[in-house]
């Protein structure tokens, strides 16, 4: 019972990849191990992995804080039910790179999920547009979106 995943990577040099005209990449990520903790938002889980933790630099935790509501209200407007968030840190050895990876976990069937995943993306860049030029860099360059899907919910429970 696996889940199927899909991923959003808002940076460049990305293998696996399909590039639209503004720059978000889909791929398909790794997985990780660690700890829940819950939090305000619709979501019932924040799922912090120690991968991510020497990657969560002050400024890269701000990012990701002003991101989780973005990723709320997208849940909420498209009505799709998020089981838990995960923020791990993925490293390329191909390209030497690190980015830290925000992972929305739902348990709807793989054509809503990829459904949703086009809309977050769109949401997504929008916000990153907003923000100032040195915070939309770290967005583009050291930040991926994902989304995994489950409809069995056998990968939904807390690690």
């Amino acid at each position: 019972m696996g889940s199927t995943l899909a991923r959003k990577r808002l940076r460049r040099g990305a293998r696996e990849t399909k590039q639209t005209n503004t720059g978000v990449k889909q791929t398909t990520p790794t997985r990780g191990s660690g700890r829940a903790a819950t939090r305000p938002l619709s979501v019932t889980v924040l799922e912090v992995r120690e991968s991510a933790r020497p990657l969560l630099t002050d400024r890269m935790q701000g990012v990701v804080d002003r991101l989780l509501p973005v990723l709320d209200r997208a849940a909420s407007q498209h009505h799709v039910p998020v089981e838990k968030i995960v923020v791990s840190g993925f490293a390329d050895p191909e390209d030497d790179s690190t980015e830290i990876v925000v992972t929305q976990w739902t348990p709807l069937p793989a054509p809503a999920a990829l459904a949703y995943w086009d809309q977050l993306g769109l949401m997504v860049e929008e916000w990153t547009r907003s923000l100032p030029g040195p915070l939309a860099a770290l967005v583009t360059d050291k930040l991926a979106i994902a989304v995994e899907w489950d409809p069995h919910g056998a990968n939904l429970r807390p690690a």
